[in-house]
């Protein structure tokens, strides 16, 4: 399994998921462009579909043989695009409440709002000490373990500020449907409540499941935005059940 993490996370962040999942997987936790101790080339290159194709590379050059990908937020849009560009390279793919940059080519006034906040957000986090993302993890994920609420802030003191361009680059410009319909591997999306911060909602759901029928969502209530540290045990058995799916050939 290769796990994908999201913006501004990095491979770590997905340690308490890689401890509970099965020991006969073999795990690949990496690192994205700009994130971790990955480089963080300054001659652009911030695009979901390059970060796909660097996916892709990466997979090939370790010889990974039909790999299960598990992606969160970018990295579920990410192994999205990887599936449907590199159709031949994974057994299947999970995505964790990824942006639903697939519903529209052109942005409404509310994507922009959210698009400039979620930049200015970034840029925040870098000015801010360790003691300072710990006070911030705390008063807004109280629920959150004290190893999530670690993982997440040591991730944020790693990940470069190039990566905004990922934000500022519009994501509306590839044909999403040719994309979904080019996907043949079995899909599961795990989603969660929009009140609570979750991405996608329901019919943003349903309109990639017109495009990729075999696509099978599993809702976690009481999650949000990051479903694997909100309701973990949850989002395991979520996980499992995918996984045991796969196995079947389902």
């Amino acid at each position: 399994m290769v796990l994908v993490h999201g913006v501004t996370d990095d491979g770590l962040c997905w340690v308490p998921v890689a401890r509970d999942l099965p020991p006969d997987y073999d795990l690949i936790l990496l690192d994205m462009r700009g994130h971790g101790k990955s480089d963080a080339p300054k001659d652009g290159g911030y695009t979901l579909e390059n970060m796909a194709a660097e996916l892709a590379a990466c997979i090939q050059s370790l010889q990974l043989k039909k790999p299960i990908v598990l992606g969160h937020s970018m990295g579920a849009f990410v192994a999205l695009l990887l599936a449907g560009i590199y159709p031949d390279i994974p057994r299947a793919i999970i995505l964790e409440d990824p942006p639903p940059f697939w519903k529209t080519s052109h942005p409404s006034p509310e994507d922009e709002a959210s698009r400039r906040s979620l930049l200015e957000w970034i840029l925040g986090e870098k000015g801010k000490t360790k003691d300072e993302l710990f006070a911030e993890v705390r008063a807004n994920n109280p629920g959150w373990s004290d190893e999530e609420q670690g993982l997440w802030v040591d991730s944020k003191l790693r990940f470069n500020p190039a990566i905004t361009a990922l934000v500022n680059n519009d994501p509306g410009v590839m044909d999403y449907q040719k994309i979904a319909g080019g996907i043949t591997c079995p899909v599961t999306f795990i989603s969660a409540d929009k009140p609570l911060g979750a991405l996608a909602g329901e019919e943003d759901i349903d309109l990639l499941k017109e495009w990729i029928p075999q696509l099978e969502n599993h809702h976690i209530a009481g999650a949000g935005h990051s479903i694997h540290r909100d309701q973990f045990a949850k989002y395991m058995e979520a996980v499992q059940n995918a996984l045991d799916g796969f196995a079947r050939g389902k």
